[in-house]
């Protein structure tokens, strides 16, 4: 699994070159140091060192770098994180498409959004990575986020847009061993 789940980055690199990050199943959400190991991977690949560094070292924080925009994601199965140089900002997702459960996804989705997505579990994880994008000026709920514009972009890949009435979001969904991995940039 692991090649698969660091090959989901290479795909959404591909659609956004200048994103940075890295995904891997040894930070998945049972592994008890996974935040550790997250944000020891970004002070590596962004060459951080001293306060910089001490900036990401709280855990019960959002990781915040100056100069970026960095989102962190993790489930049961993988971990990782995403950033894209500001003034962009950008959320990212991961899930097991398995627990994504249809109720969930009808209570937060309007009709309409859920007859334009290609099913369910898309628009759970592009709802997340929206909403994280948002930050910190996120709405009180995802309900107020609304996903649609889907394409296919063949071999389990979509593109998608977000609106709330006050920041649009660009977004992309791609699939692997059972993992939905969204990214969006407002």
């Amino acid at each position: 699994m692991a090649d698969h789940v660091s090959g989901l980055v290479e795909r959404l690199r591909q659609r956004n070159p200048e994103l940075r990050g890295a995904l891997s199943s040894a930070w998945n959400s049972t592994e008890p140091q996974h935040r550790l190991l997250i944000r020891n991977s970004i002070r590596q690949t962004l060459g951080l060192n001293g306060s910089e560094f001490d900036h990401l070292s709280d855990l019960q924080q959002r990781p915040t770098v100056a100069g970026w925009s960095i989102s962190v994601s993790h489930c049961p199965r993988a971990g990782g994180w995403l950033a894209l140089r500001d003034p962009a900002k950008l959320g990212f997702d991961i899930e097991l498409r398995e627990r994504i459960q249809s109720r969930l996804v009808n209570r937060i989705s309007t009709e309409g959004e859920l007859n334009r997505c290609p099913y369910p579990g898309l628009l759970w994880v592009a709802k997340e990575a929206y909403y994280k994008a948002l930050a910190p000026h996120q709405p009180k709920t995802v309900t107020e986020l609304y996903i649609d514009s889907w394409c296919s972009l063949g071999d389990e890949e979509y593109s998608f847009a977000g609106r709330n009435g006050f920041r649009s979001g660009q977004g992309f969904v791609s699939s692997a061993e059972g993992l939905l991995v969204s990214v969006c940039i407002v």
